[in-house]
């Protein structure tokens, strides 16, 4: 089936990034001639970048293209939504990552994701990691986000510098990075931790042990079983009274500042 070996990219910059990365294999460029030249415009380059791999463009009219890319979701399962900029790329995948790899490459830092379904923040999540060059992600292959057009086109070409881990169960990889000296971090609100978190981060920063950072559902936080085998959890503490807690995705983006970012 074309969704197991294809995914779905919109949105200029996404498209773009994907071209680029020779990761892929190169795929079929959808578009009117409208959404080519104004894409064009965009990107001066593409032209040059497209020939390289190897990529050609047939332009469609308006509507043979809305046809095409309505099938197109359809295959894919996906509910339509008309591809911004009348342009859109049916990308091979990436070559899947393996956890085992993740493991024995043993990296500095680590983003888990607990149960994290909405597209939107998945993205700005995959697109905070880029900025930090904090390139992996790992996340249960149930209940989890998936990799459809929308958080393609959120995560503006972030996806193609990100490796997602999917693993059959979080608890167990989580155990593994364990074994690994990996300490495991979550974030939560209800956190009741002493630590003084300032003091640990900085010490991390200097030391730079590997760590793994947690974070959990946008409603119902790190679920019980998550939280068992935490090292510790922390919170994120503001002025407010009143507003207890973050969007995960701006939670994420702060904490990975305090821990990568240049002052």
């Amino acid at each position: 089936m074309i969704a197991e070996n294809f995914e779905i990219i919109i949105g200029h910059h996404s498209i773009y990034q994907s071209i680029k990365n020779n990761q892929r294999q190169c795929g079929k460029l959808f578009g009117t001639m409208d959404g080519w030249s104004k894409f064009q415009s965009s990107y001066p380059e593409i032209s040059k970048v497209a020939k390289e791999r190897g990529l050609t463009f047939t332009p469609s009219s308006h509507e043979s293209f809305q046809q095409q890319i309505e099938k197109l979701f359809s295959q894919f399962d996906f509910q339509y939504t008309r591809p911004p900029g009348e342009i859109l790329y049916l990308a091979p995948k990436r070559p899947p990552v393996q956890f085992s790899d993740l493991v024995a490459a043993n990296p500095q830092l680590i983003i888990a994701l607990d149960q994290i379904t909405d597209i939107h923040n998945a993205a700005a999540i995959a697109r905070t990691c880029a900025f930090y060059n904090s390139s992996s992600i790992i996340l249960s292959r149930k209940g989890g986000f998936k990799l459809t057009p929308g958080c393609y086109r959120t995560a503006s070409g972030a996806l193609e510098f990100v490796d997602i881990y999917s693993v059959d169960s979080l608890v167990r990889a989580l155990t593994i990075l364990k074994k690994k000296s990996y300490r495991i971090i979550g974030f939560s609100e209800n956190s009741d931790t002493k630590t003084d978190i300032k003091s640990e981060i900085e010490k991390h920063r200097n030391e730079k042990a590997p760590l793994c950072l947690v974070f959990g559902n946008e409603e119902k936080g790190i679920s019980h079983a998550i939280l068992r085998i935490l090292d510790e959890v922390w919170p994120l503490q503001g002025d407010s009274t009143e507003i207890k807690s973050l969007n995960v995705s701006v939670a994420t983006a702060i904490v990975l500042d305090r821990f990568l970012g240049k002052f």
